[in-house]
């Protein structure tokens, strides 16, 4: 039987964020805690053992992988050779997530796949801003770091409860899966001032390469791609909601309310307020 060693932190109530960079034969026995862990890994490879019913379950992992555990069962890391693992690891405990109105989604969450091995380099990619965002805050340690460091993990729990129910994920996808990806990306950051060149760099391609492989797929350019796909939000908002146009523009990614006037109409062959009109 394995030694399996125990930690425990006395402190309730309380997060922190953790930088691990194991080096070159580094060991460690299996462990339980009292806190919850989300462990990020930024680089290398190696193996996350489970011991359950003294059996020992594997998980390969490797960079861009997160798990989350509740610490209850026993696990390790183990580091493949010459490539050692790099990780962000967040730990709180059970005070702290009750500190999330949707804390009970990660507890049943956790009740049925413990640990949570996330490989989704689309929501995986995005993570990382919001881990470096925790890391600044408890650092600089300015007003109200504690309220933006509540709402970061309250969204990085929630993503992870949704990437597990499949609501993350565009349901489409191209024959490229470096495509679906883009897809994806854009389905989920519409709204927001995305470039072809960070898209082009998720699916790791060169701007002309993908630019290329975007037209071929989708028969659209990503500029007119982005577009279609914030139009159909509009239309959905001036169709159901009693917004105005000013507001719907601003939601779905314009700041130029002249802009999106002349693309509306581009599109519909009317403008926004002659199709807020007609669906009124």
């Amino acid at each position: 039987m394995p030694k399996v060693d125990s930690f425990s932190i006395d402190d309730r109530d309380f997060l922190f964020i953790l930088e691990s960079k194991h080096k070159k034969n580094f060991s460690m026995n299996y462990h339980t805690h009292n806190f919850y862990e989300i462990a990020f890994v930024l680089e290398g490879c190696g193996k996350s053992q489970i011991l359950h019913k003294n059996q020992v379950q594997e998980i390969d992992i490797c960079s861009n992988t997160l798990l989350l555990w509740d610490g209850k069962i026993p696990h390790r890391a183990v580091d493949a050779e010459e490539n050692p693992l790099q990780q962000l690891i967040i730990i709180f405990d059970s005070d702290y997530l009750l500190r999330i109105r949707d804390h009970m989604l990660i507890v049943d969450l956790l009740k049925k796949e413990n640990p949570v091995v996330i490989k989704n380099a689309l929501f995986n990619t995005q993570l990382k801003p919001m881990m470096r965002e925790i890391l600044n805050e408890m650092r600089v340690r300015d007003v109200g770091k504690d309220s933006i460091i509540l709402s970061i993990l309250c969204r990085i729990l929630i993503n992870i409860v949704r990437v597990l129910n499949g609501d993350f994920r565009y349901k489409n996808s191209a024959k490229d899966k470096r495509i679906t990806r883009s897809l994806e990306y854009i389905h989920q950051n519409f709204y927001m001032n995305i470039s072809m060149q960070e898209t082009a760099e998720l699916c790791t391609l060169s701007q002309r390469q993908f630019s290329e492989v975007f037209k071929k797929e989708t028969g659209q350019t990503f500029t007119q791609y982005l577009n279609s796909v914030r139009m159909e939000h509009a239309k959905e908002a001036l169709r159901h909601t009693g917004k105005t146009v000013t507001d719907i523009a601003f939601e779905v990614g314009y700041d130029d309310i002249s802009y999106f006037n002349r693309r509306f109409k581009q599109h519909e062959g009317m403008s926004p307020r002659q199709y807020k009109q007609k669906f009124k």
